[in-house]
């Protein structure tokens, strides 16, 4: 019985490698199939190698040679070689990968941080136009505050109220009045206009309804000029005469309501002028002087006065300053 030749290393190594990938052998038989590989006349495989392990074990090849052995080993050490180089490959592609997704965070952070900047740029630029802008408007203002046309009224009874005189629309409480205006402004006074009346007061002695009635003449009027009025020169002054004077019928129905003092009454002197300066634009509101004040007598105990009996004539009545006001 032939015994076995002993196992060499090269003969367990191809063992090893042949149970871990069958790849590699078929790979070696294929190139046996072919006849590419020639069996040995002098090697160190023993000759026997055939006969290592069971008899079942036909995948090894009885004979291997060296050339052979030198081709699996260079395909080995290539296939090493290979993984090798694609080992470094992944590291280099993982690492500009890397790079290459900080680099794209920076980017995004220089962006956010150039959209902050110009957003606070324009932010101060906002800032600096809307103060230059308030700054113009304020000088604008400023200017025309110093150029533009100031007037002032002042009165003066010329001859008392007196009632029941005779009128194309009735009998009516009737007083003259001379108003004199003067153009205190740095510039003329055009489209003057004026307005003044006397109206009763209210029963409780109240100026409610005076003051109504001024308020709906002077803000009728109050809208840019449509008519060509009066002009008044800077330190000009221009006198007019004005025969006002309410119905006897409103003078009568106050006297009969008045709960201060019934049967006697009192009144109110009211109006406004209104006037536009040069500097103003076409559509500018006109500018206005408002007064109110109270008809009544100068008591010795310097008390005042308002009521009257509604007959006769009502002499010694003077004016009283309630309210004056300019825009």
């Amino acid at each position: 019985m032939p015994t076995k030749s002993p196992i060499s290393v090269v003969d367990l190594a191809l063992n090893i490698i042949s149970r871990v990938t069958r790849t590699i052998a078929q790979f070696v038989d294929e190139h046996l199939n072919h006849g590419e590989l020639k069996e040995p006349h002098d090697t160190n495989v023993s000759a026997n190698a055939g006969n290592y392990g069971s008899e079942n074990q036909t995948d090894i090849p009885k004979t291997i040679s060296v050339s052979e052995l030198n081709q699996f080993s260079s395909v080995v050490n290539e296939y090493k070689t290979s993984n090798q180089e694609y080992g470094r490959r992944d590291k280099w592609r993982f690492r500009l990968e890397v790079i290459g997704f900080f680099l794209v965070v920076l980017g995004a952070i220089l962006a956010g941080i150039n959209i902050w900047i110009l957003r606070r740029g324009l932010t101060v630029t906002e800032k600096a136009a809307d103060a230059a802008s308030t700054s113009a408007n304020i000088a604008a203002d400023t200017l025309r505050e110093s150029q533009r046309t100031w007037l002032k009224i002042s009165h003066t009874i010329a001859q008392p109220l007196r009632f029941n005189v005779t009128a194309y629309a009735g009998p009516v409480a009737q007083s003259v009045i001379y108003d004199t205006i003067e153009n205190v402004g740095t510039s003329v006074a055009l489209d003057v206009v004026s307005w003044e009346d006397i109206i009763p007061l209210d029963p409780d002695e109240g100026t409610h309804a005076a003051e109504r009635r001024l308020n709906e003449w002077c803000d009728a009027n109050g809208r840019p000029a449509r008519a060509t009025g009066l002009a008044i020169f800077p330190k000009d002054r221009l006198v007019n005469q004005s025969t006002i004077g309410p119905t006897m019928q409103a003078v009568n129905e106050a006297a009969t309501h008045s709960t201060i003092r019934p049967g006697m009454v009192g009144f109110a002197f009211v109006g406004c002028v209104a006037y536009r300066s040069p500097v103003d634009g076409p559509d500018t509101q006109l500018h206005q002087t408002r007064f109110i004040y109270m008809l009544g007598a100068q008591l010795p105990n310097g008390a005042f006065q308002p009521h009257v009996p509604p007959a006769g004539v009502a002499s010694g009545l003077a004016l009283n300053i309630i309210r004056t006001t300019a825009d």
